[in-house]
């Protein structure tokens, strides 16, 4: 192939195309010129007086304030700088401030593929974009905020932000949010601070062969110990803290505490000196009752028929009060058999005194009818007790061991107000 115009050198020299504003025989002869070194097969540009400003070498990579374009990654690259220390390499894209500047990747001719990367400057809101597959990843805008996945600082928006006031936000929809994960050892995982000091942190502890989550400040911590099922105070360490702890204050205490077990108070011995087998109130409860009489054979009236009841672990509290109407008045299967109240909601232990219970009753136009037979008395102090088919009777008290069973026949001859109020022990 013939060009109209050509430099012909020998292979071990160069030709040159010079650019000269004098004709004495000085530098100013080539101020700048354009030579091909047939040494190296490079094409070098130079200016000022002859120094090389950028070189293609036989590669077709190109050296811009260097000659190292050939030693640099990849092929056809380009290499800007001079790589002297102290001088900065500097490449400038000037665009107005109604437009961007910009640097593509591109893996085709046509279409999106010619900027399938990139990243570009947009002077009309000043935020520096990046770009992967066509689409905007990243962006710093012009306050200095990161977003990552985002393109405005918005919270509620999908993506991350760290913002140039040092906040931290992450939005995902229905995905995780943030993963911690320290390996090798366990101890602290995110520490909080307020001015500088410590005021809490996160970290996991070592126990039940397992590594498990704190969370605390300082000596004030409570570990989840999942392996067990239970959360207990640790110290600064994660290592359990036994008795120093409290939960609540007076005038900031919790409201109401749900249990399905009890509370345990710890400790074997109690403050008498005598040792506790079981420290543990594994029952609370209050409730209402319904009294009923063994025996009858109708529906008699009452003006008034309740029970209340409290249940604090095995002792129970129970109160009842009924007033008969007489209209009609109770019939029994047997006047004479001793008078028992059912629906009591809790059976007496055996094990508690010689009727078991002990219980206050207090009456008002009540005609006590009890057994006359032997030596029973008829008269005295009137108490109830609980036996342990849960029914409730009546006894009057006598000398020494002697007590005498109330009957139904009371509840016939008088229009009662009985009122009771008992405390026993039951193994329900």
């Amino acid at each position: 192939m013939q060009f109209p115009s050509t430099i012909r050198s020998n292979a071990s020299n160069r030709g040159v195309l010079a650019f000269s504003d004098t004709d004495s025989a000085t530098d100013g002869r080539y101020s700048g010129y354009i030579s091909y070194d047939h040494n190296d097969n490079a094409m070098k540009l130079h200016t000022n007086g002859g120094s090389e400003r950028m070189r293609i070498d036989s590669s077709g990579n190109v050296g811009i304030g260097n000659t190292v374009a050939s030693s640099m990654v990849g092929t056809a690259s380009m290499t800007i700088g001079t790589g002297v220390s102290g001088e900065a390499a500097v490449h400038t894209v000037y665009s107005n401030s109604n437009t961007y500047g910009a640097l593509y990747f591109a893996d085709s001719t046509s279409g999106s593929a010619r900027y399938q990367g990139g990243i570009e400057y947009q002077h009309p809101d000043d935020s520096l974009r990046f770009i992967t597959s066509t689409n905007e990843r990243m962006r710093i805008t012009s306050g200095g905020s990161l977003l990552v996945g985002k393109q405005a600082e918005e919270g509620n928006d999908v993506g991350a932000e760290l913002r140039s006031n040092g906040s931290v936000i992450a939005t995902v929809d229905n995905s995780l949010p943030m993963f911690i994960n320290r390996k090798s050892s366990g101890a602290e995982l995110v520490r909080f601070a307020f001015d500088n000091s410590t005021i809490g942190n996160i970290g996991s502890k070592l126990a039940n062969s397992q590594y498990r989550l704190y969370l605390g400040n300082s000596n004030t911590k409570i570990l989840f110990d999942n392996g067990a099922d239970r959360i207990y105070p640790v110290n600064n360490d994660g290592d359990a803290r036994n008795g120093a702890i409290d939960l609540g204050l007076q005038g900031a205490a919790f409201k109401d505490l749900y249990l399905t077990g009890g509370v345990d108070f710890g400790g074997s011995v109690n403050s008498g000196g005598v040792t506790s087998s079981s420290n543990k109130l594994d029952d609370y409860e209050e409730g209402t009752w319904t009294p009923n009489f063994a025996g009858l054979t109708n529906s008699p009236g009452y003006y008034n028929l309740n029970g209340k009841y409290t249940k604090i672990g095995n002792i129970v509290h129970l109160q009842f009060f009924v007033q008969l109407s007489h209209n009609p008045a109770p019939t029994f299967t047997s006047q004479y058999d001793r008078i028992e109240v059912t629906g009591v909601p809790f059976p007496c232990d055996n094990g508690s005194g010689y009727q078991n219970s002990q219980g206050v009753v207090a009456a008002q136009s009540f005609l006590w009818n009890t057994y006359t037979y032997g030596s029973y008395p008829t008269t005295g102090q009137v108490g109830c007790s609980v036996d342990a088919s849960s029914k409730m009777g009546f006894e009057v008290s006598g000398h020494g061991a002697i007590r005498s069973q109330v009957r139904n026949k009371s509840f016939i001859d008088s229009a009662a107000i009985v009122e009771a109020s008992i405390t026993y022990k039951t193994n329900s």
